[in-house]
């Protein structure tokens, strides 16, 4: 269940300013996600409501937790019955698809593309195997979308404070970003920064600002301030980050031989005459 709204109508009633691109109706012709609309397509569209678009690197399940708040929507249940709704009777997209795809349709979105800016599928599965190298939310890995799509790394959502203030400055509302959320990332990548931890059971339903008015978010105490200088540590937020960004997993026997290369290198750089088992 939602935490009560009517603190934030205010927050609704300016949606027209918080959306990134405005009020845009989904496309009369070829849906929203690559699929045909249906032939009450122009019912649709007089029915479809403001289009809330997802920010940049937003989380997929934060992207979802927004929408519901901005459409001042009461319940988990109720927006998810709203979500298969729209996107069926919108765009043409069938009902018992992932939820990522959904909220791709209703942004306007390939599902394709949702999935690689908005999924942490990158970081979630990182190789495959050759039957199975299709495009992150590609139809080909539908089974993968529904499993893995709306997850995230950690069992808490964190949030920066330094991007909470900038956020306020401009768009005048904050999100969460997905590389905040990856496993062993305890330092905002862009400030360099701690990040704290939301204490709320529902992280989702409300924005990270409103986390920070009421006091409920924690800062952790794993010295992330001191590790800017470890170039180790740097490299694996690079690389941690760059995952996310990958349209599809890595081939499997690519990781096996380059791995197994690099500790026939090491091996030999101890001056060990013998192959590595």
């Amino acid at each position: 269940m939602f935490p009560d709204r009517s603190q934030f109508s205010g927050l609704r009633r300016a949606i027209p300013v918080l959306v990134r691109s405005g009020v845009a109706p989904c496309p009369p012709r070829g849906g929203c996600n690559g699929v045909a609309a249906s032939s009450s397509s122009t019912e649709s569209q007089e029915m479809n409501p403001a289009r809330i678009e997802p920010m940049q690197d937003e989380l997929a399940i934060a992207h979802a937790g927004r929408m519901a708040l901005f459409l001042g929507s009461s319940s988990s249940q109720g927006f998810n019955l709203w979500l298969k709704r729209e996107s069926g009777r919108s765009c043409g997209v069938s009902s018992n698809v992932p939820r990522l795809t959904q909220l791709a349709a209703i942004a306007g979105m390939s599902s394709i593309d949702y999935a690689r800016q908005h999924s942490m599928m990158g970081a979630l599965r990182v190789a495959a195997r050759p039957a199975d190298m299709a495009s992150y939310g590609a139809h080909e890995g539908v089974n993968f979308t529904k499993r893995l799509g709306m997850l995230t790394q950690k069992a808490d959502a964190h949030l920066c404070p330094r991007c909470v203030e900038e956020d306020l400055d401009h768009p005048k509302f904050s999100w969460f970003r997905r590389t905040h959320q990856l496993q062993g990332i305890d330092w905002c990548p862009t400030h360099r920064t701690p990040l704290i931890k939301v204490r709320g059971s529902d992280p989702w339903a409300l924005l990270p600002q409103h986390w920070m008015e009421r006091g409920e978010v924690e800062v952790l105490k794993l010295g992330a301030s001191d590790l800017d200088p470890n170039g180790f540590v740097n490299r694996f937020m690079e690389i941690a980050c760059a995952l996310l960004e990958r349209p599809r997993p890595f081939a499997v026997r690519l990781l096996v031989g380059r791995s197994g290369a690099g500790a026939w290198i090491a091996h030999q750089s101890r001056g060990c005459q013998t192959q590595p088992e």
